[in-house]
């Protein structure tokens, strides 16, 4: 990992623990589900690393696992908050405009992670698709 990658990624994990995750602000999980998936970006091995590679693949398994998890679970959370804020009123007094930018920034953090847990079982299949099979 480049110099730069290291330092981006130290960043990351130090936004994650900035965010205040108490269960009001849409916002604060939507930006660590993300922080989430570009911990993802940084971390997880190409494609190309994996392919064959069952050292690379294995890698990828494990650390993708949590990241996907976690995305997951914010983005859970981050619908139970924007709930809330309907539930109570507090979403009537956010602009038209304000309302949208939030669905679609929770649709497509969504379709991140959607697609970070495709690649996941992919290559969980392919991984136990090369594992040897024990002789009867």
């Amino acid at each position: 990992m480049a110099e730069r990658e290291v330092h981006a990624l130290e960043i990351s994990r130090l936004a994650l623990r900035s965010y205040r995750l108490n269960g009001v602000d849409v916002e604060q999980y939507l930006g660590a589900a993300l922080t989430w998936f570009n911990i993802g970006e940084l971390t997880l091995p190409g494609p190309d690393l994996r392919r064959g590679n069952p050292t690379m693949s294995r890698d990828f398994i494990g650390k993708a696992t949590p990241i996907v998890a976690a995305m997951q679970q914010l983005l859970t959370d981050a619908e139970r908050a924007r709930q809330h804020d309907i539930d109570s009123g507090l979403h009537a007094q956010l602009s038209a405009e304000r309302h949208e930018d939030i669905a679609q920034s929770l649709h497509f953090i969504r379709e991140l992670s959607k697609g970070t847990a495709t690649v996941l079982q992919r290559e969980r299949d392919r991984f136990e698709s090369h594992k040897p099979t024990p002789n009867h």
